[in-house]
């Protein structure tokens, strides 16, 4: 009998608990997710935030209430970099009213746009994000994430432009 319940509840729990803290969004953190008002975060199969040569990304920041002046407004600044090339950056600055405000304060940003319609290439990029609130909260974060070559962009590449390639070098040798 206990063999049966090991088998069967143990994984239960381990699984209810695993998905419990991946739902659990923490306040005050930066995360990258699938699209605007999304809390669903845009994981891959490894487990890292990642996008797909041509995706939009997003970030998602909630705030809590108590820790806001709801007298005053609140000033984010989103700062996007690529990891490696500290030129491709770009930031976007955003105030919100806060009076009347019923519940935590959630905020989704995109990539600034046409930015990283010309900007946003395969590598590893950031979002540092900073707020402000008079006499309220205050801090930063920061969240990374991916942005991978599409398939089948890769695949065209292979099936198109490698026997295009092998077609001009036997031309160039037969020259």
């Amino acid at each position: 009998m206990l063999r049966i319940l090991e088998n069967s509840v143990l994984p239960l729990i381990i699984f209810s608990l695993f998905v419990t803290k991946a739902e659990a969004l923490n306040y005050n953190t930066a995360y990258m997710v699938t699209a605007d008002h999304s809390s669903t975060l845009s994981l891959d199969s490894h487990g890292e935030h990642s996008y797909a040569s041509g995706q939009t990304p997003w970030v998602y920041l909630k705030l809590k209430l108590s820790d806001l002046n709801l007298n005053s407004p609140l000033h984010v600044l989103w700062s996007w970099s690529n990891y490696t090339d500290s030129s491709l950056n770009e930031t976007k600055l955003q105030h919100f009213n806060l009076a009347g405000l019923p519940t935590d304060k959630e905020i989704w940003s995109v990539a600034p746009q046409p930015w990283w319609l010309t900007t946003g290439k395969p590598g590893k990029w950031t979002v540092d994000v900073a707020w402000l609130n008079s006499r309220g909260a205050m801090g930063t974060s920061t969240a990374t994430f991916n942005v991978t070559p599409e398939p089948l962009s890769s695949a065209l590449l292979f099936f198109g432009g490698l026997p295009l390639a092998a077609v001009l070098l036997r031309k160039k040798k037969a020259a």
